[in-house]
């Protein structure tokens, strides 16, 4: 057969697929301002659907900053799960933040990521 067996060496697809809970709550202008500079940064977010840290994290964005969070999804069962590029990274806890290059570990204020952005 040309091409071999589809999927050969892969794990199957989850049987079931999870979504994190709905970011809920209007961002406030100094969120929406550091959502911008982390998004003009290239920052990614790495978490899992599971982890109430993320979920508290995305919350302190409020709902339209968070959409302009670059989230990567981690868990193997998670709504567009990237875990592959989550293991070639070695994330090890959730979340972590990669800003410039640099590796992040745990939930951080805003005024950390503030830190972070200048630093």
């Amino acid at each position: 057969r040309a091409g071999g067996v589809a999927g050969r060496g892969a794990p199957p697809p989850p049987a079931t697929v999870y979504s994190p809970p709905t970011v809920k709550g209007a961002s406030s202008p100094r969120a929406l301002a550091l959502a911008r500079q982390l998004k003009a940064k290239g920052a990614k977010m790495y978490g899992a659907h599971w982890c109430s840290h993320c979920f508290s994290q995305k919350q302190l964005f409020g709902a339209s900053a968070n959409r302009l969070i670059d989230y990567v999804e981690c868990a193997a069962d998670g709504y567009k799960s990237q875990r592959g590029l989550c293991q070639a990274k070695e994330i090890k806890g959730y979340p972590t933040w990669e800003i410039g290059g640099r590796f992040f570990r745990g939930e951080k204020t805003l005024d950390e990521l503030e830190e972070i952005l200048e630093g």
